[in-house]
């Protein structure tokens, strides 16, 4: 896939269920709004700005996994990160659920323990979103042709690249198909979502 449609896949991990949450289960929106109370008086008491912030950390995520793909879009903006990342084989340890996992793991403690921007007990949710946005993109690449053979690394991995939809559904990266299937709805649905937030407000 594609970095926007990577980015499209981040924000929707956050957008979706919010949404769904929002028309079907309000009361369980409420008392996760509830839980978090505390974050989101950083935020003036605004649920929606901290919502756009959850979506903001899960789009940042969704970019992560290709930090060892020398040419991604990541990699030309984070160049002293990606100078060692590079030297990693595209797909591999950076596509892996588990690693996702620990990544967000180390971040949330070091975020936690040396109180980085102020954050201390909360900060589990923004990297909660972190990894939704990174795992986004795991599950993007599971929709191409190629699909991930090292999703549960270091455990295992695969000789062929494991998809999560018939392969002959699958798609190639960067084309038409990309575009009209997953790209364009998704954009769609998240400035759909972002007005019913501001409606609802």
């Amino acid at each position: 896939m594609t970095w926007k449609t990577h980015a499209a896949f981040g924000l929707t991990a956050i957008s979706a269920p919010s949404f769904i949450a929002l028309k079907n289960k309000p009361e369980l929106y409420g008392d996760f709004l509830a839980l978090n109370s505390n974050v989101i008086d950083k935020f003036h008491g605004e649920p929606i700005f901290f919502i756009f912030t959850l979506m903001f950390f899960s789009w940042l995520g969704s970019f992560v996994p290709d930090l060892d793909h020398e040419g991604s879009y990541i990699s030309k903006r984070l160049k002293l990160i990606s100078f060692f990342t590079k030297y990693l084989k595209h797909r591999g340890s950076t596509h892996s659920f588990i690693v996702a996992g620990l990544v967000s793991f180390i971040l949330y403690f070091a975020f936690m323990y040396f109180e980085l921007f102020g954050l201390r007990e909360e900060t589990y949710i923004y990297f909660l979103a972190f990894w939704f946005g990174w795992a986004s993109h795991l599950l993007s690449d599971m929709l191409t042709t190629s699909g991930l053979k090292h999703m549960f690394f270091p455990l295992f991995s695969t000789e062929k690249g494991k998809t999560i939809i018939p392969k002959i559904f699958t798609i190639n990266t960067n084309s038409a198909q990309e575009f009209a299937i997953y790209l364009f709805p998704l954009i769609c649905f998240n400035i759909f979502f972002v007005f019913y937030l501001i409606d609802i407000k």
